[in-house]
């Protein structure tokens, strides 16, 4: 169901100033990182004015209109392509947005908007936020853009060396750190849940798909619980996504009396200030990890796997720790943290103080404004 964002006309945009960007945007459904990181961004612009232009709805921009930011429905679909281009031509035509940042992978969608910018001479920023690649499509597109952003070093390295690699800069993922903290009141949402007061809890929070490796932390999981002998740990997952029902079977069966599983909750913050421990265990590269800020913000111990983003976010036994994407070593990591509330209180401390030194949105705002003024 469409949210109160609805199609805009020439008659029914208002009117938009010469500091507005228009933010376009390819989301998944349900909403991923790279929707939630684009709110953030938004919502904590300062001298600019934003408006987001989105092939579909997503929950996501829920935050983006109760703060009064424009949302409106523009797809760019093959089989209506050419009504939906004129949209497109009209949209674009009426907000004469000073920049246009696109926030979607190498799809048509990025293609249609990036040659409308071309067309209309509008600097055009590519926000590259995936690990996969798309050959000469990248290249493309990379072309057509006035600046690219890569959200970690390991989601530039994709695009090689060329002429055009030097458009683009690093500009990490961020957390709202007055969303994201520590010390949120959480007995009775442990109550609601059902979890003993007395129980440990280890939670993931991430999209319920394949790469995600839930059932490696399952298998691992199991492993810890059968060698430490206790009862008194849980396994939370929040999140919903295509192998929901897999996962779900996996954790009951598998995890018998140990496992609670969540669908997609807009109460994160207090979910995983309920955790002691937070695990992000993908098994592909990570283009960055957006969950795992989320969890230092509120002071909690994570681990997650060496593979892509994550490599640039956590210092191994400093902050956090590193894992192979296998149970063996995950388990070893989980029982020592679990064995040792001491070590988990101190690498949440030292998470607490990375988050504030390098990843707030603040510091992230003021130097995404910097790109910005490069091109006007």
């Amino acid at each position: 169901m469409i949210k109160p964002c609805a199609v805009y006309t020439r008659s029914t945009i208002p009117s938009i100033n010469n500091r507005t960007i228009l933010y376009v945007d390819y989301p998944i459904v349900p909403s991923g990182g790279g929707q939630f990181s684009l709110v953030t961004m938004v919502c904590n612009l300062k001298s600019w004015e934003p408006f987001i232009a989105a092939s579909q709805y997503t929950d996501a921009y829920d935050a983006a209109i109760a703060q009064g930011i424009s949302v409106t429905i523009c797809p760019i679909r093959k089989w209506s392509f050419p009504f939906d281009l004129f949209r497109a031509f009209l949209l674009v035509d009426r907000i004469n947005p000073a920049i246009i940042h696109c926030n979607t992978a190498t799809t048509f969608f990025t293609f249609v908007y990036a040659l409308i910018a071309r067309l209309k001479k509008i600097p055009f920023i590519w926000h590259s936020r995936v690990m996969d690649t798309a050959g000469w499509k990248d290249a493309v597109i990379l072309k057509l853009s006035n600046k690219t952003i890569a959200i970690s070093e390991a989601v530039k390295r994709k695009f090689g060396h060329s002429a055009d690699t030097q458009k683009i800069s690093v500009l990490y993922n961020a957390v709202d750190t007055k969303h994201f903290f520590d010390g949120m009141e959480t007995a009775a949402l442990r109550k609601t849940l059902g979890i003993a007061n007395d129980n440990l809890v280890i939670g993931v929070f991430s999209r319920l798909d394949w790469w995600k490796g839930h059932m490696v932390l399952i298998n691992a999981m199991r492993k810890t619980l059968d060698h430490i002998n206790t009862d008194k740990v849980t396994l939370l997952i929040a999140g919903d996504g295509p192998c929901k029902d897999e996962i779900t079977v996996k954790a009951q069966s598998t995890l018998i009396g140990h496992a609670l599983l969540l669908n997609h909750r807009a109460d994160v913050p207090h979910l995983m200030n309920l955790c002691d421990i937070v695990v992000t265990p993908s098994t592909e590269p990570e283009a960055f990890g957006r969950t795992i800020i989320e969890a230092m913000a509120c002071g909690k111990p994570v681990i997650a796997t060496n593979l892509g983003g994550p490599l640039e976010i956590i210092t191994h036994g400093h902050d956090g720790f590193l894992s192979t994407p296998f149970a063996e070593p995950l388990a070893i990591l989980l029982e020592m943290l679990i064995l040792d509330p001491a070590l988990r209180a101190n690498i949440g401390a030292n998470a607490l103080n990375t988050v504030h030194k390098r990843f707030t949105v603040e510091k992230q705002i003021a130097r995404l404004e910097k790109i910005y003024g490069t091109l006007n």
